[in-house]
């Protein structure tokens, strides 16, 4: 009991108020959303009214085969503030979990109609989340997405059912008019995780049905396709071009699990017919045009790492190979002792060969076929004896004819294969005029007239020179 207080005189007793447990969830709650007391729970500030709408809206969607879109939005729109509340990371990635791991377990209609509402949720509070919580959201659409992968693998890639999924996605994230929808921020994120989520997808799914195969990676990149072609948003083409097909690219090219089936080259005709159509935009049919050079590229880099891997195959069965069927330390003593053979070569064969190699591409570059004498590039001592006789002299000078002509016709192709020469002209400042602030103006008969046309450069004046500018100085000073 608590003490007595007295008030005028007057002992009165001070009664402590018992908190009254007024609860927030109904009993009937969960049969029916007509009463907001469920959404209420799951926006409450206090953890264990939370957790307990929680349970409740589990069980309530585990329990129902189809729910409207109205009542979804309204859960959703509890579920957001749920989240909001939610502190610490580890908090917040145990719930992000949670709740994206309700879309596996759902009942078909239910399941898409709870990605639905996730969606449009998102897009729509989407500027008003801020910097502190962003990261939370950012993991919570990141495992919702993964979800999402995860129920159309449990349906065995059903194409309905990826279809249906598909059409949420460019219906609702990915048809954005402009720059200026306050969603646009969601949609950027969702071509930036979208092939990464796939990667995962494809390495986690198990063999046979399950798997996921090309056509089912294709049919899941349409949404991306018919965004790139509508949208009017030049972030979004950016981020769609490099976050979702530069992507599929580099992974094709690199083979990674889910894209080593894709039809590249299927891929990226598509890819360039919606772009040739008539009724594309400019903008993206230049995104559409880049995505699809893009995937050509990866295809021949698939195709060349093809090619090669046969030719390695081929020479490691080849019987004639010295390397085939030597260890990597025996093909190493191998090339050791080649590099000692020609190190240990003397260096007259070295330099013979090196000059039979120049004169070879000299006779390429000339375009005739001269015989090398591989002797005659040994250098040779230059002979101080004159001739004695007259004979000798005639059949000299007739040797050094003929080889003045043969030079002068390969001269002569030369000149022919080189491209005109240009005219070079050095202008030099120096001996131009120049008016310095303070001094007098140079006579009329020194200044070049407009009217005349002097010739060569423009800049080469009268007056130029030395001389030009001693007669200046003279007329000035007789002016003075």
């Amino acid at each position: 009991m608590a003490a007595p207080k007295q008030i005028h005189g007057v002992k009165k007793k001070i009664r402590k108020k018992k908190p009254r447990n007024k609860p927030i969830l109904e009993p009937g709650a969960t049969d029916s959303l007509q009463d907001s007391s469920l959404i209420r729970a799951l926006g409450s500030p206090d953890r264990d009214t939370r957790e307990r709408g929680l349970q409740l809206l589990t069980a309530w969607l585990e329990t129902h085969e189809d729910v409207s879109e109205h009542d979804i939005l309204r859960l959703w729109k509890g579920l957001y503030f749920c989240f909001w509340h939610s502190d610490l990371i580890t908090v917040q990635t145990a719930l992000a979990e949670r709740l994206a791991g309700l879309i596996v377990n759902l009942s078909p209609r239910v399941a898409l109609a709870y990605f639905r509402g996730f969606v449009q949720t998102m897009r729509r509070e989407w500027a008003g989340i801020d910097q502190h919580r962003m990261n939370k959201y950012l993991v919570l659409v990141r495992k919702v997405y993964a979800a999402a992968l995860m129920r159309l693998e449990r349906s065995k890639w059903d194409p309905d059912v990826v279809e249906r999924y598909c059409v949420v996605l460019e219906d609702d994230v990915l048809a954005m008019p402009t720059a200026n929808d306050l969603g646009a921020g969601f949609a950027y994120f969702v071509c930036d995780i979208a092939v990464e989520e796939m990667v995962k997808a494809g390495e986690a799914s198990g063999a046979g049905k399950r798997q996921l195969k090309g056509r089912t990676v294709v049919a899941l990149l349409q949404p991306f396709i018919e965004g790139m072609v509508a949208t009017k948003n030049k972030i979004l083409l950016t981020r769609l071009y490099t976050g979702v097909f530069a992507e599929v690219a580099r992974n094709a090219a690199e083979r990674a699990k889910p894209f080593d089936s894709v039809d590249v080259v299927g891929l990226a005709e598509d890819l360039f017919a919606r772009g040739s159509d008539r009724d594309t935009r400019a903008p993206n049919r230049k995104y559409m045009y880049e995505a699809s050079s893009k995937l050509e590229l990866a295809a021949k880099q698939l195709k060349q790492g093809e090619d090669s891997g046969d030719r390695q195959s081929s020479r490691k069965a080849k019987p004639g190979n010295p390397k085939a069927g030597k260890s990597k330390d025996e093909n190493a003593k191998v090339e050791r002792e080649k590099s000692k053979k020609k190190q240990t070569a003397s260096p007259e064969k070295v330099e013979a060969a090196r000059e039979k190699k120049r004169s070879e591409k000299r006779a390429t570059a000339l375009g005739s076929p001269i015989e090398i004498d591989i002797q005659a590039s040994k250098p040779k001592k230059k002979k101080t004896k004159r001739a004695s006789s007259d004979g000798e002299l005639t059949r000299s000078g007739e040797k050094s004819r003929k080889q003045a002509t043969r030079h002068g016709q390969a001269a002569d192709k030369k000149t022919s294969e080189r491209p005109p020469l240009r005219k070079s002209v050095r202008i030099n400042l120096k001996k131009n005029l120049v008016r310095r602030i303070g001094e007098a103006p140079y006579p009329e008969n020194v200044r070049t007239p407009p009217t005349s046309k002097p010739r060569g450069s423009a800049l080469k004046v009268m007056g130029a020179t030395n001389k030009g500018r001693s007669s200046v100085k003279r007329s000035l000073k007789m002016i003075m």
